[in-house]
């Protein structure tokens, strides 16, 4: 039997219904996707994840983030405007729990009660002003477009994380996020 695995018949099962084309139902991919964590409460998504941290999901050729599907397995639709915040301040948490509905102001007040935002001589702007007053030169006497004030964020955020990735690779990441919310919309 040497070279030969054992595969169990129900995963046996469930490989030949997806490549017939029978996917199991979205909530019964999500629960199978993470692992509660006795300590803090979290379900912490063990499956695929963005380079931040949240859960990824993928179903059909749509992406989505996980605790954005867990909020609407649970509790119903997310309204246009409102983002899905987490209370424990754990990305791979899909905890319905742990989850509650604000907006981009919530969500900055949130950090901020909770001291997770960069202030003061943590600013980036004050660690690295270099950088930042090369953006801002670059930016100067030219439209500021939504794109071109985009494009300059990322540019930013991905020098502060270390990466020096390329404009282009910076392009297409952004277009990817752009559709991020469609999984389990309907």
């Amino acid at each position: 039997m040497s070279g030969w695995v054992v595969v169990p018949v129900e995963i046996r099962e469930k490989i030949a219904a997806t490549l017939r084309g029978k996917s199991r139902p979205l909530a019964e991919v999500f629960g199978d996707s993470y692992s509660p964590e006795p300590n803090s409460g979290c379900w912490l998504w063990i499956g695929s994840k963005w380079s931040c941290g949240y859960g990824r999901i993928s179903r059909r050729g749509e992406e989505g983030q996980a605790h954005r599907l867990s909020w609407r397995l649970f509790h119903g639709p997310i309204p246009v405007g409102l983002f899905v915040c987490h209370t424990c301040d754990t990305p791979a948490c899909v905890n319905p729990e742990h989850l509650f509905l604000g907006t981009s102001r919530d969500n900055a007040l949130d950090a901020k009660h909770k001291g997770r935002l960069a202030t003061g001589d943590k600013h980036g702007a004050r660690l690295h002003p270099e950088i930042w007053q090369e953006t801002a030169k670059s930016l100067r006497g030219r439209p500021r477009t939504p794109a071109q004030l985009l494009a300059a964020k990322l540019v930013l955020r991905h020098w502060w994380k270390g990466k020096h990735q390329s404009p282009e690779h910076i392009a297409k990441r952004a277009a990817r996020h752009r559709g991020r919310d469609s999984i389990g919309a309907s």
